[in-house]
């Protein structure tokens, strides 16, 4: 008997068991079908992006691709507290360069160096609460955390934040009126920048300056030693930066300074051919022919075709084929790249950073600049007034979308999404020259044909390189661009 209630009460007991079971799985099942998990919120990187974070009335977490640290996929439910964007950096150039200009600011100031932005939290009306790099060590666990600080701080604080946004914050500082510049002899402007650059080229650590500081510089000297055969100072620091160009380009530099590296290499080649040069500049040019697709642009692999690779490739390939006359591939190369830019030009409203896509994307004042230099580099070689307009329309369009109330151009257009935050002028090189500088190039070679282009441009242009002390004979380095500029 009693064994017969023993198995009863277990009897009783594994039922009781699964049918609890039963009951806990229906009532989850119940629970999940009424409170679903939220989808995370996405916007687009563009000029409406601050519409969609002030509709949304959340801030912005701004991720650059590839997005490395697996914020998306890592089921933090604190991303619903964001709109997500992914920044493609390739197509907003002028939008990456403030990022990480803020954030190269600061790390200097305090020690560090330039580096780049990985992640970004803005608010709707886009100030950066706060900005990060590619160095963060950071777990997503962990990050996660950090942005459920953002998140709290935002909803705690949310009208003093979106108060902050609606002051329009410029990275660099803005004269209404630049100085005029002062009267400068050519001869003391000569000879002072001769031996500066001899003295800078002649430096070991020349090698690691920026990339567009070591090509201009090393531009700016064939040209101050092909003026004159006095100069032999420049004409020292010109061989000199030949060799080191050459030293970074087996370095293997990403593409965009390797072809700018390249052709300031081309161009050395024509000031002082020999053997060495002539081979590499030859090399370089085989290496890029393969990339070249059938629309005329160039790419590397699985990659898109961008804006600014493709100007200073056709520039290079150009120069090659000064110093290779006898290759016509090289010319055609060239001619159906800066084509294809041209045709891009005629039909597009506003020239795209990623010319081939359909994404939106957006060039900065420096790819307009390049473009313009590379179409008066057209016009000089084939005389075609294609090219000569091409590039007096590029110009027209970059004061269109780009002035500045001083006469100059800023980075970003005006219909760029941070246009409203801050739109810097870059008087000095760097990775990248100045945007000013290379389009006072352009202007000067459009006015040999039509002296009252741009004049007015000009005469700012000569402020702002008093402004930032370019033609004194204590100028530093960074000024190069702008120097060539008025040296034409």
């Amino acid at each position: 008997m009693e064994k017969w209630r023993r198995f009863l009460v277990f009897l009783f007991g594994a039922l009781s068991l699964f049918f609890a079971a039963i009951a806990i799985s229906q009532h989850f099942e119940k629970s999940g079908s009424k409170s679903p998990p939220q989808e995370i919120l996405r916007g687009q990187w563009g000029k409406n992006i601050e519409a969609e974070a002030r509709r949304a009335d959340k801030p912005i977490l701004l991720v650059r691709v590839p997005d490395k640290l697996n914020l998306v996929n890592s089921g933090n439910p604190i991303l619903n507290e964001f709109l997500k964007v992914e920044f493609n950096a390739a197509a907003w150039p002028a939008d990456a360069k403030i990022f990480d200009s803020i954030i190269s600011n600061a790390a200097i100031r305090n020690g560090g160096k330039a580096c780049e932005f990985s992640i970004a939290v803005l608010s709707p009306r886009l100030s950066p609460l706060f900005l990060g790099t590619k160095t963060i060590k950071d777990s997503p666990k962990k990050l996660g955390a950090f942005l459920s600080t953002i998140a709290r701080e935002y909803a705690e604080n949310r009208n003093r934040i979106l108060d902050l946004g609606r002051k329009s914050v410029p990275e660099f500082p803005v004269k209404s009126k630049l100085p005029a510049a002062p009267y400068i002899s050519k001869l003391l402007f000569l000879n002072s920048e001769s031996m500066g650059l001899y003295v800078m080229m002649r430096n070991p650590k020349s090698i690691s300056l920026p990339a567009a500081v070591l090509s201009e510089n090393a531009r700016l000297a064939m040209r101050i030693a092909s003026t004159d055969i006095r100069y032999q100072r420049a004409r020292a620091a010109a061989l000199a930066a030949t060799d080191i160009i050459y030293l970074r380009l087996k370095q293997n530099p990403e593409f965009s300074e390797k072809v700018l590296l390249a052709r300031a290499l081309a161009e050395s080649g024509l000031f002082n051919a020999n053997k060495t040069v002539s081979a590499t500049v030859r090399k370089i040019a085989d290496s890029l022919l393969p990339l070249q697709g059938s629309e005329g642009l160039f790419s590397e692999s699985g990659k898109s075709a961008e804006l600014l690779p493709n100007i200073l490739a056709a520039s290079f390939l150009l120069r090659a084929y000064n110093l290779h006359s006898s290759d016509k591939e090289l010319f055609e190369s060239a001619k159906r790249c800066a084509n294809k830019l041209e045709e891009i030009l005629r039909r597009r409203g506003e020239m795209p950073a990623l010319p081939l896509e359909k994404e939106d994307s957006q060039a900065s004042a420096l790819e307009y600049a390049e473009l313009a230099n590379l179409f008066a580099d057209f016009h000089r070689i084939t005389s075609d007034e294609k090219y000569l307009n091409a590039a007096a329309a590029t110009l027209d369009e970059m004061n269109a979308y780009y002035s500045s109330p001083n006469g100059l151009w800023y980075l970003n257009s005006k219909n760029s999404a941070l246009a409203n935050f801050a739109r810097p002028m870059l008087l000095t090189d760097s990775n990248m020259p100045s945007h000013i500088g290379v389009a006072a190039q352009a202007i000067l070679y459009v006015r040999e044909f039509n002296p009252d282009f741009c004049r007015e441009r000009m005469d700012n242009i000569l402020g702002a390189i008093a402004f930032a002390r370019g033609l004194s004979p204590s100028s530093g380095s960074t000024c190069a661009s702008l120097k060539i500029g008025v040296m034409r």
